[in-house]
């Protein structure tokens, strides 16, 4: 963690781009799958958390089951070599 005068920064990544995502999102209950992005203008991301999953399939479970509903859309990390 970095830490200065005004406050500390915590752990990040460079997220792939755009074309990388799929989005969740649960309406009634049910889970919608898209490709790509979701968001519209009125939204606000209200929330970033990084997980581990194996793949998209495991990813793709967490976001169904994620607390709290919603739109969730999953995308990779860069992956630094």
């Amino acid at each position: 963690m970095v830490r200065s005068a005004s406050g500390a920064a915590g752990h990040g990544n460079q997220l792939q781009g755009p074309e990388t995502a799929t989005t969740v999102v649960l309406r009634g209950g049910q889970p919608i799958v898209k490709d790509g992005l979701f968001m519209e203008g009125k939204e606000i991301v209200g929330g970033y958390t990084e997980v581990e999953a194996a793949d998209l399939d495991e990813a793709l479970e967490m976001a169904m089951a994620w607390p709290g509903g919603g739109t969730v859309e999953i995308r990779p990390v860069v992956v630094q070599r």
